[in-house]
């Protein structure tokens, strides 16, 4: 690909194919963000197209996989259902025809009777003489719409305006068109630069989003800038506003020290009679950091005004190290607005309280900085107090080592400084009345503070690598430190088919585990139980989801509370559950779980009326192992019922489509009602799997032998070709008919051991998936003793904790975790 030369769909799949190598690179280069969007490879700049549409959100993004540099570009799309679980759903726009062939520019959408309306800037810029400006003349700025009725396919692109149809005092710099919609009628505004250089913005009208006509322009009396970009028109909290990037405003005292700005603009308008003004005594900065532009705002279907803003800005005298790594940039976290007493008010959208791991209190700053934290990737609540006026005293706030808030209560100042991995960033500040509280989002190379319950917020990149949080100066403050998880993101919609991870189906029971609150209890006696979702094909699949690779679950649960526990934990875990079917007179299972000193358990079921042994065979259905390497599954649902024909026609489904399938027999004795016919199941469903687990508990009851040696021809019939052999802390083994490989246990403190052997399992079948594996007999004894390392050290991890799926720690945790072993 080159600079102002068209680039299709297909060559950018050709350049997929042929990159693998730089994306491992991004992939695992150091200062990649933990819960902000960026791009896989190369450049990200503005959101575009924020949207919602039947409970999916849209995110689109000026994007460049090719280079960070940001030299081409397409619309990249990234969609979720609740800001911590996404699809990476690739390139959305391509600059591909005559009016955007240097580059598809930034755009809106617009949602209306089931269909989302697309406008955006096709950049063109020409060659044919060399006195071109590119302000004035060799530009064109073309105005284009296409509609989708799903966010991923879109349909043809229609021209709207190009230069021709912009007022002849316009300059060839129009771009960034928003709608939005008032008394029946649709407005767009565009960003402009006149002939006399300066910013403004074009408004125009519609009765049906396809025929547009100039209506008004938006500016301030004196000149403000010499650009307007990304202009965005809407109504909050009773108050018509706009949000707009003016581009050529110097500084004022602390105020516009950016480059480029991001203001807020409260206006007056009488759109019946085209009068629109802006209450210029009330533009405000939007963002006080180094590292705010380009915002979009869109109404969600619950009413919020949500905004995402590029974590960058354009032209800017400072840097980032993370080009050197092949990538660039990355968005904010959403932000809700209001508006309050002619103030812009931002704050973090709820659903990033979901991100949320330990979380630590501290009533006093001399607890906190006792304490020694040294986290980089945390959320932190401040609430200052004192017995005067709510507020504090002279106050310095290390966020890191060398990045500091610093608070003088005589100027009334708030100053973010960089003094150490800002690569050019040093001091930006804000005139606060007082300093009530902060919240503040610190992750690998980036901070949002929010002041004052977001009167005011800073953003801005920062590289500083030592981790380092304290407060000193005269305030009494209580803090609530969090630990932060990772956004999941799935990056497979968006890759070409061939690339494409395969990931794990698992069928059987999901329920509830009930824990008891102290160890050491007959279940008789225990007084207090805590909740853990859980069933063994469950925590399989979860400990997929959490190292980072597709996961899917078929079960059944009752249309009870119960049921939508499991399914609120198994999404929160990364699992599909999409394939889990509701039954409103059945019920969910329920476990309830004594635990020994050391972490050993006893069971006693609920499942008389389970809903899960209702899965029937017409319930799965052919798609069900789309984009799936493995099947696995347990003997719990193999009893005589409906669960056990659909695990007999998946079985058949999977092995016609050469996938591979475990089995883990997982015995519990106490459900069923003939041992000999459990060990008739197991021995029938045995020699089905290409794979299966065993543990030693189980290999007596299965085939009569003690030693695993002497049951291995049992054991390797029909199609299985390799046997695991799981001790508990002892370690494991892997047995196929050419050899065999012993692998120690990683010792720890166990604190449950609920879970322990399907984290094993999940551990050692996302090695599989993530090595292509698709013929057991392939591995070699080197990779074995790898697979079985990390299946063993997973599940010794999955241990110290309490619970099954809820043990079961991120590929982020447990990479970190093995690091300090």
């Amino acid at each position: 690909m080159e600079k102002y030369q068209k680039v299709y769909r297909s060559d950018y799949e050709q350049w997929y194919r042929d990159n693998r190598n730089y994306r491992e690179k991004v992939k695992n280069a150091p200062g990649r963000l933990k819960y902000h969007l960026m791009p896989e490879t190369g450049w990200l700049n503005d959101p575009n197209g924020l949207c919602q549409k039947d409970g999916t959100y849209h995110i689109y993004y000026q994007y460049t996989p090719f280079e960070p540099t940001g030299e081409i570009k397409l619309w990249g799309h990234y969609a979720t259902k609740d800001f911590i679980h996404y699809e990476d759903r690739g390139p959305f726009l391509f600059p591909d025809h005559d009016y955007d062939a240097h580059g598809v520019y930034s755009g809106s959408a617009f949602v209306e009777n089931g269909t989302i309306h697309y406008f955006y800037t096709g950049n063109i810029k020409l060659f044919d003489r060399d006195d071109y400006d590119y302000i004035t003349a060799g530009r064109g700025s073309n105005t284009l719409h296409f509609t989708s009725r799903d966010g991923d396919a879109a349909g043809a692109k229609e021209l709207i305006f190009t230069n021709r149809d912009y007022p002849q005092d316009v300059s060839c710099h129009v771009r960034d068109p928003k709608v939005f919609k008032r008394n029946g009628a649709y407005y767009m505004v565009l960003g402009a630069r006149d002939r006399e250089s300066r910013g403004l913005v074009l408004l125009y009208r519609s009765d049906d989003l396809k025929n547009w006509k100039y209506y008004s322009r938006i500016t301030t009396k004196e000149p403000f800038g010499y650009m307007w970009e990304c202009p965005d028109l809407f109504e909050l909290d009773g108050q018509l506003c706009m949000l707009s990037c003016p581009q050529g405003v110097g500084p004022q005292g602390i105020d516009y020290r950016n480059v480029h700005q991001c203001t807020v603009m409260p206006l007056s308008c009488d759109f019946e009679r085209n009068s629109c003004e802006i209450e210029e005594e009330k533009i405000r900065m939007v963002d006080r950091g180094f590292d705010f532009y380009a915002p979009q705002t869109f109404c969600d279907e619950k009413g919020r005004r949500i905004l995402i803003g590029w974590m960058g800005i354009p032209d800017a005298e400072y840097g980032n190290p993370t080009v050197e790594d092949g990538w660039q940039h990355a968005l904010t976290l959403p932000r809700e607005l209001h508006m309050k007493d002619g103030r812009l008010i931002q704050t973090p959208i709820e659903e990033l309280n979901m991100l949320r791991s330990e979380g630590y209190s501290y009533e006093s700053k001399e607890e906190l900085n006792e304490a020694g934290e040294e986290q980089l990737v945390f959320e932190a609540e401040i609430c200052f107090h004192s017995s005067n006026d709510n507020s504090c005293d002279d106050t310095v706030i290390e966020l890191r080592k060398g990045t500091e808030l610093i608070y003088s209560r005589r100027d009334g100042l708030l100053t973010l400084s960089l003094k150490e991995g800002g690569y050019g960033r040093t001091e930006r500040s804000v005139k606060v009345e007082a300093l009530r509280n902060l919240r503040i989002y610190s992750d690998t190379t980036s901070l949002e503070i929010f002041v004052n319950d977001g009167e005011e917020v800073f953003t801005t990149r920062v590289y500083g690598k030592r981790g380092g949080f304290r407060i000193d100066g005269g305030c009494s403050a209580k803090v609530r430190i969090y630990r932060m998880n990772s956004f999941i993101i799935d990056r497979e919609p968006g890759r070409p088919e061939a690339e494409k991870q395969k990931g794990l189906c698992a069928i059987g029971e999901a329920l509830i585990d009930f824990i008891p609150e102290r160890k050491g209890q007959r279940l008789k006696d225990v007084t207090a139980f805590k909740r853990a979702a859980g069933g063994a094909p469950a925590n399989v699949a979860g400990a997929v989801s959490r190292l980072g690779l597709p996961a899917r679950l078929l079960t059944k649960t009752g249309n009870d509370a119960f049921g939508d526990y499991l399914i609120e934990c198994f999404t929160a875990a990364g699992i599909d559950t999409s394939f889990i079917k509701r039954d409103s007179i059945k019920e969910t299972p329920l476990a309830f779980v004594s635990l020994a000193e050391d972490g050993n358990r006893d069971f006693q079921f609920y499942r008389k009326n389970s809903a899960d042994l209702f899965y029937s065979p017409e319930e799965v259905t052919s798609e069900v192992l789309d984009g799936c390497g493995i099947l696995h599954f347990g003997s719990v649902d193999l009893v005589e019922s409906p669960m056990k024909e659909a695990h007999r026609k998946l079985i058949r489904m999977a092995a016609d489509k050469e996938i591979l399938i475990s089995f883990d027999p997982n015995l519990r004795l106490s459900l069923w009602k003939d041992d000999v016919k459990l060990k008739e199941t197991v021995l029938e469903f045995m020699p089905q799997a290409d794979i299966v687990k065993i543990s030693e508990e189980e290999l007596e009851f299965i085939t009569g032998k003690t030693e695993i040696k002497e049951a291995l021809p049992e054991l390797l019939q029909g199609k299985t070709r390799c046997v695991l052999y799981t001790r508990g802390r002892d370690g494991a083994a892997a047995y196929t008919e050419q050899w065999s490989v012993s692998r120690p246990g990683l010792r720890v403190e166990a604190r449950d051991t609920t879970g322990a052997g399907d984290s094993f399992t999940g551990a050692f079948l996302s090695r599989l998936l993530s090595y292509g594996i698709t013929d057991i007999t392939e591995i070699s004894i080197g990779q074995m003793e790898d697979f079985l390392d990390f299946a063993n050290a997973y599940a010794a991890r999955t241990t110290m904790a309490e619970g099954g799926l809820t043990a079961m720690a991120s590929k982020q945790a447990f990479e970190e975790w093995m690091r300090r072993k």
